[in-house]
């Protein structure tokens, strides 16, 4: 496979420290920086109304969906759990949580604290997910849910849900039941096609695939969600969220979309030039579909340059993997040789690594993002291979093959 070089700049403003490869905040392109650097502008100046408008329709083809209501925010992607949750289900409701990891048990807990009924569709272990009979099982049994979320991919995990798969099981039994799916760690990197696949609510934040430093939520809410809004408001029935309140955010969406100024809380301006640019080169050079295959055949190179070293992973299967990051064992190390030295021989030969994260493996793998610039610039995953082969030669045992 041979990488697919941006043509204009793309390397990182320190080129000589160490790669920041974890599942996000990723390295940004120093185009998407300059542009973050713009000089102070006001939230209602004409360039920055223009750069505004431009981002909120480029999202939408970010996202595949040309029927999306996308809000793009300040804050957290975490963000996007309030905003589904205040907003699109009620005190009482029941909601399904489709479980590969710790941020399906967050996206619960939200929803939790919105008074929603929650149920957890779980893996039978960390790194598997659940199946869609099982999911579909779950749907017909309890009817009355309202909601079903999916975490496209759970970084505490590294697994990825068939989500085409899941979501037209899931339509052909409940075709009303609001599909909301948390691409955090997915969005930019993952195939998404979300009006296909008749997703209604996507979230995400802009520090991962989209290759914007943190401080953007990002949501894109498709009609079926918008009706069940608008229904409420008729019902006079309101958002439970002061900040996260779609009643508040939706006229100001369409007024900086129409290049009209409009005003409910300061936008982060800087982020939003930077996305703009990040925008751009997403859709560049081919656009999404390119961008898909770029994450699927790097993330297949680094893994199988990694299992050819004897390194295994925590999805049970390879079909299960993310192709944004990778959830990968620590190999067997020397006696008095922790995980923290290892990754700590991981940076010192070139690249930041993520420890575990799931609570009942947590000790037994790192992480390693691989998404956005990361992608596009073949040093990187060079580097990281590099970089993961020494501290293996320095801290793993001779049972380690190199």
């Amino acid at each position: 496979f041979f990488f697919i070089l941006l043509t204009r700049r793309s390397k990182t403003m320190s080129d000589n420290a160490p790669l920041l490869m974890i599942p996000g905040p990723t390295e940004f392109h120093t185009d998407i920086l300059n542009a973050m650097s713009h000089k102070g502008t006001s939230h209602v100046d004409p360039h920055f109304i223009e750069c505004f408008s431009e981002a909120i329709k480029s999202t939408r083809d970010v996202f595949l969906a040309s029927d999306g209501q996308p809000f793009i925010l300040s804050g957290s992607g975490t963000l996007g759990w309030d905003l589904t949750a205040a907003n699109f289900i009620q005190p009482g409701d029941e909601a399904l949580i489709v479980n590969t990891g710790y941020f399906g048990d967050r996206f619960g807990e939200c929803l939790q604290i919105y008074g929603v009924k929650v149920q957890h569709i779980n893996a039978n272990a960390p790194g598997d997910r659940p199946s869609v009979d099982s999911i579909v099982s779950a749907v017909k049994e309890n009817s009355n849910a309202k909601l079903l979320t999916i975490t496209h991919v759970d970084t505490s995990t590294g697994v990825r849900m068939n989500l085409r798969e899941v979501c037209e099981a899931v339509r052909s039994v409940s075709p009303d039941i609001l599909i909301a799916v948390d691409g955090v760690c997915a969005l930019a990197g993952e195939e998404l096609r979300m009006k296909d696949w008749d997703i209604d609510i996507y979230l995400t934040g802009s520090q991962k695939a989209i290759g914007v430093p943190s401080g953007l939520s990002i949501t894109v809410i498709r009609p079926r969600a918008l009706k069940v809004f608008n229904d409420y408001q008729a019902k006079e029935i309101l958002p439970r969220s002061y900040y996260a309140n779609v009643a508040r955010w939706l006229p100001v969406m369409n007024a900086y979309e129409e290049k009209k100024p409009s005003y409910f809380a300061t936008p982060a301006v800087n982020l939003v030039y930077a996305l703009r640019v990040a925008y751009r080169i997403l859709l560049e050079n081919g656009g999404m579909e390119e961008r898909f295959k770029e994450h699927k055949n790097v993330a297949t190179d680094f893994r199988n340059a990694l299992r050819n070293i004897g390194y295994s992973f925590v999805p049970v299967k390879e079909e299960y993997a993310a192709y944004t990051m990778s959830a990968i064992r620590y190999p067997n190390l020397k006696d008095g040789i922790t995980s923290d030295d290892f990754r700590g021989s991981c940076k010192k030969n070139g690249i930041i690594t993520a420890g575990g994260l799931h609570s009942q493996i947590k000790a037994e793998y790192f992480r390693v993002g691989h998404m956005g610039l990361s992608t596009r610039e073949s040093s990187h995953i060079k580097r990281a291979i590099d970089a993961i082969t020494e501290a293996t030669k320095e801290c793993g045992t001779n049972q380690t093959k190199l």
